[in-house]
Protein backbone atom coordinates (compact mmCIF):
# COMPACT_ATOMS: atom_id res chain seq x y z
CA UNK A 1 0.00 0.00 0.00
CA UNK A 2 1.48 3.13 -1.25
CA UNK A 3 1.12 6.57 1.05
CA UNK A 4 -1.22 9.25 -0.48
CA UNK A 5 -0.02 12.72 -1.66
CA UNK A 6 -2.24 14.12 1.84
CA UNK A 7 -0.83 11.70 4.22
CA UNK A 8 2.37 10.97 6.25
CA UNK A 9 5.15 9.43 4.51
CA UNK A 10 6.45 7.33 7.52
CA UNK A 11 2.47 6.41 7.92
CA UNK A 12 1.40 2.92 5.92
CA UNK A 13 -2.23 2.82 6.83
CA UNK A 14 -4.76 1.98 9.52
CA UNK A 15 -3.61 -0.78 11.62
CA UNK A 16 -5.90 -4.04 11.87
CA UNK A 17 -9.14 -3.70 13.30
CA UNK A 18 -9.36 -3.67 17.26
CA UNK A 19 -12.63 -3.98 19.10
CA UNK A 20 -13.74 -0.52 20.56
CA UNK A 21 -10.86 1.45 18.37
CA UNK A 22 -11.34 3.46 15.61
CA UNK A 23 -9.51 2.84 12.88
CA UNK A 24 -8.78 5.90 11.45
CA UNK A 25 -7.16 7.01 14.61
CA UNK A 26 -4.52 3.32 14.60
CA UNK A 27 -1.80 3.62 12.29
CA UNK A 28 0.90 1.31 11.66
CA UNK A 29 4.39 3.10 11.70
CA UNK A 30 6.81 2.84 8.86
CA UNK A 31 9.89 0.64 9.93
CA UNK A 32 12.90 1.29 7.94
CA UNK A 33 14.97 -1.94 7.31
CA UNK A 34 18.32 -1.77 9.43
CA UNK A 35 21.40 -0.87 8.44
CA UNK A 36 23.45 -3.55 6.55
CA UNK A 37 26.65 -1.97 7.84
CA UNK A 38 25.44 -2.84 11.64
CA UNK A 39 24.79 -6.19 10.42
CA UNK A 40 27.92 -8.47 11.42
CA UNK A 41 29.63 -6.07 12.73
CA UNK A 42 30.64 -8.29 15.77
CA UNK A 43 32.50 -10.82 12.92
CA UNK A 44 35.03 -7.95 12.60
CA UNK A 45 35.64 -7.50 16.64
CA UNK A 46 39.22 -8.58 16.84
CA UNK A 47 38.10 -8.92 20.83
CA UNK A 48 34.77 -11.24 20.37
CA UNK A 49 37.10 -13.51 17.89
CA UNK A 50 39.91 -13.56 20.45
CA UNK A 51 37.30 -14.69 22.76
CA UNK A 52 35.64 -17.22 20.59
CA UNK A 53 38.95 -18.96 19.77
CA UNK A 54 39.63 -18.99 23.67
CA UNK A 55 36.41 -20.60 24.32
CA UNK A 56 36.87 -23.15 21.37
CA UNK A 57 40.35 -24.29 22.49
CA UNK A 58 39.25 -24.60 26.13
CA UNK A 59 41.39 -22.30 27.79
CA UNK A 60 40.89 -20.58 31.40
CA UNK A 61 39.88 -16.95 30.60
CA UNK A 62 40.15 -16.06 34.02
CA UNK A 63 43.94 -16.71 34.12
CA UNK A 64 43.79 -14.87 30.78
CA UNK A 65 42.35 -12.02 32.60
CA UNK A 66 44.79 -11.89 35.27
CA UNK A 67 47.36 -12.16 33.16
CA UNK A 68 46.68 -9.31 31.12
CA UNK A 69 45.94 -7.65 34.35
CA UNK A 70 49.57 -7.81 35.15
CA UNK A 71 50.80 -7.32 32.24
CA UNK A 72 48.81 -4.04 32.33
CA UNK A 73 50.41 -3.31 35.89
CA UNK A 74 53.55 -4.56 34.78
CA UNK A 75 53.76 -1.29 31.97
CA UNK A 76 51.75 1.32 34.43
CA UNK A 77 54.97 0.48 36.70
CA UNK A 78 57.75 1.04 33.62
CA UNK A 79 56.03 4.10 32.96
CA UNK A 80 56.08 5.42 36.14
CA UNK A 81 60.04 4.61 37.01
CA UNK A 82 60.51 6.09 33.56
CA UNK A 83 58.86 9.22 34.36
CA UNK A 84 60.57 9.28 37.86
CA UNK A 85 63.88 9.13 36.21
CA UNK A 86 62.95 11.81 33.71
CA UNK A 87 62.03 14.17 36.71
CA UNK A 88 65.09 13.28 39.18
CA UNK A 89 67.00 14.01 35.60
CA UNK A 90 65.88 17.21 35.18
CA UNK A 91 65.39 18.16 38.90
CA UNK A 92 69.47 17.59 38.85
CA UNK A 93 70.39 19.19 36.33
CA UNK A 94 68.30 22.23 37.13
CA UNK A 95 70.32 22.21 40.47
CA UNK A 96 73.39 22.16 38.95
CA UNK A 97 72.52 25.02 36.45
CA UNK A 98 71.27 26.99 39.65
CA UNK A 99 74.81 26.12 41.74
CA UNK A 100 77.02 27.06 38.48
CA UNK A 101 74.89 30.11 37.83
CA UNK A 102 75.29 31.33 41.89
CA UNK A 103 79.33 30.06 41.79
CA UNK A 104 79.90 32.05 38.99
CA UNK A 105 78.52 35.20 40.32
CA UNK A 106 80.68 34.94 43.05
CA UNK A 107 83.34 34.82 41.02
CA UNK A 108 83.19 36.95 38.37
CA UNK A 109 83.91 40.91 39.18
CA UNK A 110 80.95 42.95 40.07
CA UNK A 111 80.66 44.55 36.58
CA UNK A 112 80.26 41.45 34.76
CA UNK A 113 77.73 40.18 37.21
CA UNK A 114 74.31 39.52 35.47
CA UNK A 115 72.11 38.72 38.63
CA UNK A 116 70.29 41.03 40.79
CA UNK A 117 70.31 40.99 44.42
CA UNK A 118 66.57 39.73 44.68
CA UNK A 119 67.89 36.95 41.85
CA UNK A 120 70.32 35.75 43.78
CA UNK A 121 68.59 35.62 46.91
CA UNK A 122 65.91 33.43 45.22
CA UNK A 123 68.65 31.28 43.91
CA UNK A 124 70.36 30.78 47.53
CA UNK A 125 67.07 29.98 48.99
CA UNK A 126 66.32 27.68 46.09
CA UNK A 127 69.45 25.65 46.69
CA UNK A 128 69.07 25.77 50.66
CA UNK A 129 65.65 24.43 50.37
CA UNK A 130 67.50 21.70 47.96
CA UNK A 131 70.23 20.89 50.32
CA UNK A 132 68.10 20.56 53.57
CA UNK A 133 65.46 18.45 51.95
CA UNK A 134 68.46 15.90 50.42
CA UNK A 135 69.61 16.06 54.28
CA UNK A 136 66.29 15.57 55.79
CA UNK A 137 65.44 12.69 52.92
CA UNK A 138 69.33 10.70 53.94
CA UNK A 139 68.52 11.03 57.26
CA UNK A 140 64.86 9.45 57.32
CA UNK A 141 66.19 6.89 54.79
CA UNK A 142 68.87 5.60 56.91
CA UNK A 143 66.31 6.27 60.08
CA UNK A 144 63.38 4.08 58.24
CA UNK A 145 65.72 1.30 56.69
CA UNK A 146 65.43 -2.19 58.55
CA UNK A 147 68.33 -3.26 60.41
CA UNK A 148 70.80 -5.80 58.32
CA UNK A 149 71.37 -9.14 59.60
CA UNK A 150 75.20 -8.40 59.82
CA UNK A 151 74.22 -5.30 62.34
CA UNK A 152 71.54 -7.61 64.27
CA UNK A 153 74.43 -10.52 64.62
CA UNK A 154 76.72 -8.43 66.39
CA UNK A 155 73.74 -6.96 69.16
CA UNK A 156 73.28 -10.81 70.44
Amino acid sequence: MEPQDDEDPNVLGPAPVHPGKETSQLKVPRIAPPQKSGWGRWFNDAKARKESAAVNANRDLDLEAREADHDRLEDLRKQLQVGIKVLFWVALICTCAGIIAWSLHQLIPAGWAWLNDSQLQTIQHILTTIAVSGLVGGLARRVMEPPSKSKRSDDD
